[in-house]
C-alpha cells in the first residue's frame, strides 16, 4: 500500500529558503513591533480597553515602539496613577489609533505613534568582520542626525536601503572584533545607539 507524500508549493519553498538564509546570516529577525526608532505626539489624555501590545517602565513612552496607528498611555504615578499598578509610572502601548480609542477610568496621558521615517543620508555599519552564523550580527545605520541608531528589523531594513542592504554593509571590524582604525570615529558614536536585548554588546 503506497504512502502520500506532503505537496510543498512554491510559495512554501521560498519562505523556507528564506528563513534559512536570515539564520545563517545571523540577522536578528525581531518582532514588528520593534522596526527601528519614531516618535511619540502628546494629543491629551484618555484611556482605552483591552488591545494592549507592550509596556514599559517610565512616564515617557519609548520611541523604538512608536509605530503609526499606535497609541501610548503613560501614568506618572502621581498626578496620573493607574488603578492597577498605584504610584508606578509606566506606560502601555497599544494598537489602535488615538482617535478611535473609546475612553475608561484609567486616564493617563495619551500619545499618538509617529514614524519610524527613514534615516536621511543613512549608510550600513557593522563592528564586526562579516556575518556572524552562531549569532547575531549588530547592523547600525548612520543616520543625518549624526549618530548610530541599531536596526532592529531586517523589513526595516530593506525598506530603507532596498532588497541587496545586506551587501551594502561596511565591515569595521577584524577577525577579533576590534574596531578597524579607519571606523573609530564612526564606532565612538555608538555612546548615542539605543541598545536593546536584540543588540550585542561590543567590546
Amino acid at each position: 500500500m503506497g504512502t502520500s507524500k506532503p505537496v510543498h508549493t512554491t510559495a512554501t519553498r521560498i519562505v523556507l529558503t528564506a528563513l534559512l538564509t536570515l539564520y545563517l546570516l545571523g540577522v536578528a529577525v525581531t518582532a514588528p513591533f520593534a522596526q527601528g526608532v519614531g516618535s511619540w505626539v502628546r494629543v491629551g489624555i484618555g484611556d482605552h480597553p483591552g488591545q494592549d501590545v507592550d509596556s514599559s517602565d517610565g512616564a515617557i513612552p519609548d520611541p523604538r515602539k512608536a509605530r503609526e496607528g499606535h497609541t501610548a498611555f503613560c501614568w506618572d504615578g502621581v498626578q496620573y496613577s493607574n488603578r492597577y499598578n498605584p504610584g508606578k509610572a509606566f506606560c502601555t502601548y497599544k494598537n489602535v489609533p488615538f482617535d478611535k480609542c473609546l475612553g475608561g477610568s484609567n486616564v493617563g496621558v495619551m500619545y499618538k505613534g509617529v514614524g519610524p521615517a527613514p534615516p536621511a543620508l543613512g549608510r550600513l555599519i557593522s563592528f564586526i568582520s562579516g556575518p556572524d552564523p552562531e549569532g547575531i550580527t549588530p547592523v547600525y545605520y548612520l543616520g543625518g542626525d549624526g549618530q548610530l541608531h541599531h536596526v532592529q528589523s531586517t523589513a526595516v531594513a530593506a525598506l530603507w536601503f532596498g532588497a541587496d542592504w545586506i551587501n551594502q554593509i561596511r565591515w569595521c571590524g577584524d577577525s577579533q572584533r576590534r574596531v578597524l582604525p579607519q571606523c573609530r570615529d564612526d564606532f565612538s558614536r555608538l555612546r548615542g545607539c539605543p541598545i536593546t536585548d536584540r543588540t550585542t554588546q561590543l567590546p
